[in-house]
């Protein structure tokens, strides 16, 4: 689906020799899927999130792992465009993965 071939994601076999137990998931597609979930799937004011400006993955995340993710809104941008014209608003968010007993996996 995503076209990741990298062989930590894709290959269980691969892993001898490094920091890896078993296949990991991709950071970048759970940062994806963290951000979708604080948003209502209905048109509404939010309209974008501009994303982390930088973005640290300290602990692997393997399959069938509950995490956590804590989502702060750091600034938030509001818009109109002309009179009678819906409110839309950007943000910008940072958010905080944690695992099952608490350790953070990443920080953004």
């Amino acid at each position: 689906m995503l076209g990741d071939n990298f062989h930590a994601h894709v290959d269980a076999t691969s892993l001898e020799g490094t920091l890896f137990t078993e296949r990991v998931a991709h950071g970048y597609c759970i940062l994806s899927e963290a951000a979708g979930m604080f948003v209502d799937p209905r048109k509404g004011p939010v309209l974008l999130n501009y994303g982390p400006d930088e973005c640290r993955f300290t602990k692997p995340v393997y399959p069938g792992m509950t995490i956590g993710v804590t989502l702060t809104v750091r600034t938030r941008v509001l818009d109109r465009q002309g009179p009678g014209a819906r409110r839309t608003s950007a943000s910008r968010c940072s958010y905080r993965f944690n695992k099952q007993r608490g350790a953070w996996l990443c920080w953004c």
